[in-house]
């Protein structure tokens, strides 16, 4: 049997401030949730934080990447309270509250 290609699995590499990890995925979305959930699985509260998750396909010749916002993904996995942190804090470096005139 073939497996058509449209839902075929790639592998990706995960980044996530210092810590990188390999993942089995279908998307660059689904690669950043699963790759997320085994970096703050394996490392625990040690894990190094960024506002950015970046994920590229490993495949020839390729530079491409896709970066997600991580509290976008800690929502995506379950953690909600840590999303919403992570998301005021964003808010607060960005400083989002001022309006530019």
């Amino acid at each position: 049997m073939f497996r058509d290609i449209e839902s075929q699995d790639f592998f990706y590499l995960v980044g996530l401030a210092n810590h990188e990890t390999v993942v089995l995925a279908e998307s660059p979305n689904e690669a950043a949730s699963v790759g997320a959930k085994k970096i703050l699985k394996k490392n625990g509260n040690d894990t190094n934080v960024s506002m950015a998750i970046v994920v590229t396909k490993i495949k020839e010749n390729t530079d491409d990447c896709e970066v997600f916002s991580f509290s976008e993904i800690l929502g995506d996995i379950g953690l909600f309270s840590l999303a919403k942190e992570m998301s005021n804090i964003s808010d607060f470096l960005l400083d989002t509250s001022k309006k530019s005139t």
